[in-house]
């Protein structure tokens, strides 16, 4: 067979396998009957649905807290626990507390019992999504401001200039 015609085949046959490594998932999905896909077309149709982003942060700084694990409750449902920054997609509408679990951090009691309205409110360009902020307490009290101080390190070498310094002042008399 001349090589043309292999080389055209072997195009041939990555091309079809290329198309069937496309069409399979496809064909997996439409026959594994996605439930939750078809639930999700639903709520957005009736648009009950909200996707829910919690950033904690800290009181004192206001600066986001890192590492910390956020679980959403709400009537008869139980979202999480997940790590903060991520987004729960798909919340029904509703009302829900939100408690968070970070090292160096407590949530105080009447945070943790507020009330947080995922809704309407949350849409924006046909989008939903609520972004939670809820405070955390430092757990091992108010940030200490630090005292000025000067490192050793500094001073060493200032008084080792200074004793050339006077040196050479001595030597140039």
């Amino acid at each position: 067979m001349p090589r043309g015609i292999e080389m055209k085949r072997g195009v041939g046959l990555i091309l079809v396998l290329g198309v069937l490594l496309m069409v399979i998932p496809i064909a997996v999905d439409a026959i594994s009957g996605d439930q939750p896909s078809q639930i999700r077309a639903d709520l957005e149709r009736t648009g009950d649905i909200c996707d829910v982003n919690v950033q904690p942060v800290n009181k004192e700084t206001l600066g986001n807290v890192p590492d910390a694990i956020v679980t959403l409750y709400g009537v008869g449902v139980t979202l999480g626990p997940q790590p903060s920054g991520q987004t729960f997609i798909d919340v029904p509408y509703g009302n829900y507390t939100v408690e968070v679990v970070a090292e160096g951090f407590v949530q105080s009691e009447a945070d943790r019992n507020k009330i947080w309205t995922v809704g309407s409110a949350c849409k924006s360009n046909g989008d939903c999504l609520c972004i939670l902020r809820p405070s955390l307490d430092n757990a091992y009290g108010p940030a200490s401001t630090p005292t000025a101080t000067i490192p050793s390190f500094q001073i060493i070498p200032a008084i080792m200039a200074l004793l050339a310094l006077a040196h050479l002042l001595k030597t140039n008399k």
